[in-house]
């Protein structure tokens, strides 16, 4: 379970007349790491075996094995990706508070669920306004 530590940073105002400078920025915490890359090494051995399972299914019948070795190279290039992306983590989205899973390398995030985008600066997500 995640707690919120919600923070309020209110930018300075200067001399700038731009309503946006007077914007409020949200600030939510990044959660604990969750690792990605017991999933991408189960893709990336089932795609493996699929691809050689093609092998015999090819001269009996050749339209299955075309379909086994695009499932096959669908599981290699996922499994690559999981592994190699690091990881997620859980987070809040500072907009509309629900939990999202963000990756570990992302600079930025798009919340699947109100489609507003934050920016990750250290270990907290910020409201891009």
């Amino acid at each position: 379970m995640i707690t919120i530590h919600f923070q309020r940073v209110i930018k300075p105002s200067g001399t700038n007349t731009d309503r946006s400078s007077d914007m409020e920025v949200r600030r939510t915490e990044v959660g604990k790491h969750i690792k990605g890359g017991g999933i991408g090494a189960f893709y990336l051995i089932c795609g493996a075996g699929s691809l050689i399972a093609s092998i015999a299914f090819f001269v009996l019948l050749p339209v299955v094995a075309i379909v086994i070795v695009i499932i096959g190279i669908w599981g290699v290039c996922s499994g690559i990706a999981l592994i190699s992306h690091g990881g997620a983590r859980k987070a809040v989205c500072p907009y509309c508070q629900h939990e999202i899973t963000i990756f570990e390398n992302a600079k930025t995030h798009k919340c699947v669920h109100c489609n507003k985008v934050s920016t990750r600066i250290d270990n907290y997500l910020e409201t891009i306004e």
